[in-house]
């Protein structure tokens, strides 16, 4: 009796993994922070019951999943899915659904053929847990068997696009100005860098759920990490997002009669959108462009390193200081990207063990960088990329300005 009932769990535990990284899909095609928060939570909390399934199983049974992959009859569908944009979110929700609906199915059952069972008490009170949380709707799914644990693998990729928050209006281009208006560092330009800080924090968002749903052969203690950090990415957008509206009527008032951003927010304060922000969007094609190293390397081992360092300078800032509310929320912002730079540095060193190689690969990812951003800039300007990397080869790109 104990035998089917571990293997009922180990299903139930697999069930919840793919439900995660269909849930972090679904991310990509939300066309806004709250939906794109509420598909961030629930992948993680997905993720967060599939890791204390496996810690049960593994603990007590030697049963710990090796590597996370996509069910063999489902890895088509998805892959097909990813590929189009915009992403049909209907499509991606029916295969949610169906999985939930597969969840109950499993947990329901596996809850009652081990109760009566006393050495089976520790797994009854899991699913007691579990249950309630498991949506009962959705049509009952047939259960795949998982595939042989293999190398960590791209399966497919991500959307070509992703949607921009309705708050937001493309704006200028980054090409025609040659910078980011929003980063020019002075005291009245607080507001349009917080509002497009936030459509920068969105694009780390969408790179984590990328991370969840086009690699397979990875522990689930990675899946759980991205998870955890696509849902902390969209609060954040949603932070300095509400920072950056909450300055609004300051910069319409403070900003120069001529500053290009000015229409637009003046706008904004009259109709409740069009926020703007570069004509690019958030580069989201220069992150999909990556390789799952290259990502970690740019998003985790220098962006996360450097923007935790900026956001602790800014704490201790007059302007934070006279603000304590927002500079609570700041606080926890600090904590979590600390997490984000550890855990980028973690999976870095699982997939690069050797110190040698892994230094290479990083210096490697680093020299790619520019080609990827113009990658993306070529893709929203019509400009051919050959042109684009002419143009820019002999260009030193300033630095941003910071805002303290």
């Amino acid at each position: 009796m104990l035998a089917p009932n571990l293997s009922a769990l180990g299903a139930l535990r697999e069930t919840l993994t793919t439900l995660a990284r269909l849930q972090a899909l679904a991310l990509l095609g939300e066309p806004g922070f709250a939906g794109q928060r509420v598909r961030a939570r629930e992948a993680a909390r997905r993720l967060s019951q599939a890791q204390q399934l496996d810690a049960h199983l593994r603990r007590g049974h030697r049963d710990g999943l090796l590597a996370v992959s996509w069910p063999a009859g489902l890895r088509a569908e998805v892959a097909a899915l990813a590929a189009r944009a915009p992403l049909q979110l209907a499509a991606v929700q029916a295969l949610i659904d169906a999985q939930e609906a597969l969840a109950r199915q499993q947990a329901t059952q596996t809850d009652a053929s081990a109760r009566g069972t006393p050495l089976l008490e520790p797994a009854v009170v899991l699913l007691a847990e579990l249950l309630p949380s498991l949506a009962a709707r959705g049509p009952p799914a047939r259960f795949e068997p998982w595939p042989e644990r293999a190398e960590v693998t791209q399966v497919l990729h991500g959307p070509p696009g992703v949607p921009l928050d309705p708050v937001f209006k493309r704006s200028f281009s980054l090409l025609d100005e040659g910078r980011d208006l929003s980063l020019s560092g002075l005291e009245h330009d607080r507001a349009p860098y917080y509002w497009c800080l936030a459509n920068r924090e969105a694009m780390a968002a969408e790179l984590c759920a990328l991370c969840l749903i086009e690699y397979d052969g990875l522990p689930l203690d990675y899946f759980c990490d991205f998870a955890r950090q696509a849902w902390d990415e969209v609060r954040h957008a949603e932070f300095f997002l509400r920072l950056g509206l909450h300055l609004l009527p300051g910069f319409v008032a403070q900003a120069p009669a001529g500053h290009p951003l000015l229409p637009d927010a003046r706008a904004h304060l009259e109709t409740g959108a069009g926020l703007p922000v570069p004509r690019e969007g958030n580069l989201y094609e220069a992150a999909r462009a990556g390789t799952l190293v290259e990502r970690l390397v740019l998003m985790h081992h220098d962006e996360e390193t450097i923007g935790l360092g900026g956001l602790v300078q800014q704490a201790a800032s007059p302007f934070w200081r006279a603000r304590p509310a927002f500079a609570a929320e700041l606080e926890v912002t600090v904590h979590d990207e600390a997490f984000h730079t550890r855990l980028g540095r973690r999976w870095l060193e699982h997939l690069e063990p050797d110190r040698a190689q892994r230094e290479a690969r990083i210096e490697e990812a680093r020299a790619l960088r520019g080609f990827h951003i113009l990658q993306s800039l070529s893709a929203w300007s019509g400009r051919p990329l050959a042109d684009l990397l002419d143009t820019f080869a002999s260009t030193k790109p300033a630095e941003p300005a910071a805002i303290s």
